[in-house]
């Protein structure tokens, strides 16, 4: 190192100014706005709001180019060949709502719903569009079961993995039906997928595990919607919502390969487990619970009537119930990673509803602890909103079997983090334990626990606080990368959209480490101030991808993101920083940072 930049090293080191430390951040380059509706005139519309613009992608490592699509029916073909100015090269629509999409060397598989919530999709495979084409026609059009909620190619691009999640609901006659869940292996034979007539569709249903519905519920696989009675039951739960089998509850979210692609881990979300898929018989091997989290030991903040933010422990249970799940490798060990969200169950038919949820200070009023329930700090905190009155507790988990019909332990929902699994046990390893919660409270506090609500006229900051009742930062996708020897973990908050990024190293045992975390929004600006000056950020993170430096158009690895309300698709690079004690972890780069990033690395590399 130069004399100089050694000198000025060591004076920015004794004045305090900063600490030095290679951190992995978000750099964003660009974002694309896409329309939740084309007109009659094939006019794209644009809004924020639950509009289904995007909520999931694939991207095309060949050409540079994304494909995304959502619950709008709204086929995207982004390039992405110059991140700094993506453009919409073709759309489309879609004959349904989209679910999920994946792409694999010449084709793309889209998923689409039935015409009622509980009626079977179907999967539609197309060529990837071709520059002047006008229309992409799918070259497989395929029924699968009811919701199909995840898509996946095998990576020699002749396998397909479909996840049908199958959730109750109503039928289009108005009868309340619960739909069966499965996965099904779709083995075209050949990459030349249009070409195929007849391909071999194989689908795994969860029927085997039904006698042993009461094994796998006492260990802690979720049955929801079981013939519960008054008298065995925090709630009465109409009839009509009544008798699901076992296997009927088995809801399949999404799906993860294992390094050889020998077996499917598919999570399980409001079951709170993962099933483990044989690949070559199609048949399911096992049943995993996920466990709960112990809220006495890590802490959360559980109320919006609290003061602010004010995290406390409490001697509660979380379910994990994630809803993305990612397969990688530790050395030789194959890993689990899930983003642990939470998911509750809510029914309702012809004017009667059913709602798993009950608030705590529901709990007190309906008497609903049992006489073994020895807590009396937490007998007095349900009471109050401003402890633990307003979260949101299961009604069917943690019944006492000497009193059926009340709770001896209470469980929230979801873990507000994010957890490591063995794949070949399914035991635990890790936990992030409140790092997302506090993180989040120490570089964004203003929009801590937040969420938008439809109301253009607001600020991400007038919904402070307002999740912590319910499931906090509520972690729903995430992605794995490397990054020289490291794998990097990235998570993403699902109502803020802020993306939390952990490190592990190669060598090391598996505990990651905390890099930075990064929110793209305007706190000052309304949310329609912010759309229209395209710095909303990406609102309700529904899915992201990680793009090596070897696959990306710039040669820089990237992250991409899609938000469903802000309706967008972002690119960050993924960037090694020098960090400081004042410096953030927002993206923002000013001459301070950049100098005390140089002189850093410098040292750093030697």
């Amino acid at each position: 190192m130069a004399m100089w930049m050694l000198s000025v090293f060591i004076i920015f080191c004794l004045a305090g100014s900063f600490q030095c430390q290679a951190t992995i951040t978000l750099k964003r380059i660009s974002s694309v706005y896409l329309p939740y509706s084309l007109d009659q005139d094939g006019q794209a519309e644009f809004a924020m709001g639950d509009r289904g613009a995007v909520e999931k992608f694939s991207y095309d490592s060949e050409q540079y180019r994304v494909y995304a699509a959502g619950k709008a029916g709204i086929l995207n073909v982004i390039d992405i060949s110059a991140p700094s100015t993506p453009r919409v090269l073709h759309r489309q629509k879609l004959p349904g709502e989209a679910i999920a999409i994946d792409l694999c060397g010449a084709h793309l598989a889209v998923t689409l719903t039935g015409q009622s919530y509980v009626d079977s999709g179907k999967v539609l495979v197309f060529r990837k569009y071709i520059d002047g084409q006008t229309s992409m026609e799918p070259v497989q059009d395929m029924p699968v079961g009811t919701r199909p909620d995840s898509v996946k190619f095998t990576k020699d691009c002749r396998r397909l993995v479909v996840g049908n999640e199958a959730p109750a609901g109503e039928d289009l006659s108005g009868n309340f039906v619960d739909p069966e869940g499965s996965v099904m292996v779709i083995d075209f034979g050949s990459e030349d997928i249009g070409s195929v007539i007849d391909p071999d569709v194989r689908t795994a249903d969860f029927r085997k595990f039904d006698a042993l519905g009461e094994f796998y519920q006492s260990f802690g696989v979720r049955w929801l919607l079981k013939d519960l009675t008054v008298s065995s039951s925090t709630q009465t739960i109409p009839s009509i919502f009544t008798n699901s089998s076992f296997y009927q509850t088995l809801e399949p979210e999404s799906i993860t390969l294992n390094e050889d692609e020998s077996k499917a881990y598919i999570c399980l979300q409001t079951n709170n487990a993962i099933a483990v898929l044989d690949m070559a018989t199609a048949t399911f091997d096992n049943l995993y619970p996920l466990g709960t989290k112990y809220w006495g030991v890590s802490s959360l903040d559980a109320s919006d009537d609290d003061g602010g933010i004010r995290f406390q422990n409490w001697p509660i249970y979380g379910l994990r119930q994630p809803d993305a799940i990612s397969y990688f490798l530790h050395g030789d060990t194959g890993y689990i990673v899930t983003a642990d969200e939470g998911s509750s169950t809510k029914v309702s038919l012809q004017g009667v509803e059913y709602d798993e949820q009950l608030k705590g200070e529901d709990i007190d009023e309906m008497d609903l602890l049992s006489s073994s329930f020895s807590s009396e700090r937490l007998k007095e905190a349900i009471s109050k909103d401003k402890e633990l009155g307003c979260l949101r507790f299961s009604s069917v988990d943690g019944l006492d079997p000497t009193e059926p019909s009340k709770l001896y332990r209470l469980h929230t929902f979801g873990g507000r983090g994010v957890s490591i699994f063995r794949a070949d046990d399914m035991s635990l390893v890790w936990d992030s334990g409140d790092d997302l919660e506090r993180m989040e409270a120490k570089f964004y506090p203003e929009i801590f626990n937040s969420r938008y609500n439809d109301r253009g006229d607001e600020r991400p900051t007038d919904q402070f606080d307002d999740r912590s009742c319910k499931r906090g930062t509520e972690p729903q996708s995430l992605t794995v990368g490397r990054l020289g020897n490291s794998t990097i973990l990235f998570v993403a908050a699902q109502k803020t959209g802020s993306v939390f990024i952990y490190s592990l190293d190669a060598g090391e045992g598996i505990t990651p480490t905390f890099q930075s975390v990064y929110w793209g929004g305007r706190a000052d600006l309304t949310w329609e101030e912010a759309y229209q000056a395209r710095q909303v950020g990406d609102t309700d993170v529904e899915d992201m991808s990680f793009v090596p430096g070897d696959k990306s158009p710039n040669g820089k690895p990237l992250l991409l993101v899609g938000g469903t309300s802000s309706g967008t698709v972002s690119i960050y690079e993924v960037m090694e920083s020098a960090v400081t004690a004042k410096a953030t972890t927002t993206g923002t780069t000013d001459l301070y940072l950049s100098l005390t990033t140089i002189l850093c690395l410098l040292v750093i590399r030697g």
